[in-house]
């Protein structure tokens, strides 16, 4: 069965478009949302990290008050913080003095922070983060950057076939029709 150039050159886009597609969705897509996961990590680290340092003057002064406010307005103003913990070195609960559970889900991540000064403990930072908010976020503008790129690489597959069709559809149609002329005996061509 002999394929016609037209059918080869599609074929041959098609296998462009679905190769440029499973690169971007196979290798690209996980490797940014990996990425993207490891920053919010990071990120919530340095956070809870600064946090802790924050808490060391009231923690030496023994105001327990005053971190429960400073913990109360970082709870309200970061929604992704679904739980805070704070315990002191004998491991006791001294923040929340109520715990609610956190929600499970599959973005739910648990980050510790040692409160540390001159080497010595004097207590810990339990984070709950949801990060399915932000990650969702990051899937959504991945997807449709995908989407884009895949339309982009499919136009351009298109024009490319065109202007190949036409670049050599063309010289055969003329070839064609001289081999014609010379089976009809016409030799002035």
């Amino acid at each position: 069965m002999r394929l016609s150039i037209r059918l080869r050159i599609v074929i041959l886009m098609l296998v462009f478009v679905f190769s440029v597609s499973g690169v971007l969705w196979f290798y690209y897509y996980p490797r940014e949302e990996n990425h993207a996961k490891q920053h919010l990590i990071s990120s919530a680290q340095s956070q809870l990290r600064i946090v802790g340092e924050a808490l060391l003057p009231y923690l030496l002064q023994n105001q327990l008050a005053a971190i429960h406010e400073v913990l109360d307005v970082l709870m309200d103003q970061t929604p992704s913080w679904k739980e805070l913990v704070f315990s002191n070195t004998e491991g006791v609960r001294l923040y929340p003095l109520f715990l609610d559970t956190a929600e499970a889900g599959s973005e739910i991540k648990l980050i510790r922070q040692e409160i540390h000064i001159r080497g010595e403990k004097l207590g810990q930072l339990v984070l709950t983060v949801d990060f399915g908010p932000a990650l969702n976020e990051q899937r959504q503008e991945h997807k449709n950057l995908i989407f884009y790129l895949i339309s982009g690489v499919l136009l351009f597959a298109v024009v490319i076939g065109l202007i190949f069709d036409r670049a050599i559809r063309s010289p055969l149609q003329e070839l064609v029709k001289a081999s014609h002329a010379l089976a009809k005996g016409e030799y002035q061509i």
